[in-house]
């Protein structure tokens, strides 16, 4: 398997983040009966947008290069 068809460093850093996140969600007091399942399916959501993107690279998509986030949100 080709480099460029695993998860980058950018990509592996913002899964990692991704699950911070999930465990803090998670660990808040619960204010809707729904609450713990919405966010478990929210954050799954995420995971699988990053978990495709070495699958979308491996099937020949390429990387737009675009303004970082910070930027963008000026």
């Amino acid at each position: 398997m080709r480099n460029e068809h695993r998860m980058t460093k950018e990509e592996f850093e913002a899964f990692e983040a991704l699950t911070k996140v999930a465990n803090l969600m998670l660990h808040l007091p619960l204010l809707h009966p729904m609450e713990k399942e919405e966010t478990c399916h929210d954050i799954h959501k995420l995971q699988l947008r990053l978990l495709a993107r070495p699958g979308l690279r491996a099937i020949g998509w390429k990387e737009k290069k675009s303004k970082k986030i910070a930027e963008r949100l000026k």
